[in-house]
């Protein structure tokens, strides 16, 4: 990611702990975060952390496998 990181929309706000799990990757846990717990589109997501819908549904999979 290049440039600054937009903070000023204060709407969402991720909790540390779903950082804790070190056996997922810090985008995977973020990616689903947004995606289960907050019930966010793939489309939603993409406009907050400014990555391919691909990237997302890819960064899912993988949680997705590692929980299984």
């Amino acid at each position: 990611m290049h440039g600054r990181l937009d903070t000023s929309d204060k709407s969402i706000i991720v909790p540390l702990k779903i950082f804790h799990d070190r056996r997922y990757a810090p985008l995977e846990s973020l990616v689903a975060y947004l995606k289960d717990d907050r019930c966010m589109t793939i489309r939603q997501i993409r406009e907050i952390i400014a990555k391919k819908d691909s990237t997302i549904r890819t960064v899912y999979k993988r949680y997705n496998d590692k929980r299984k």
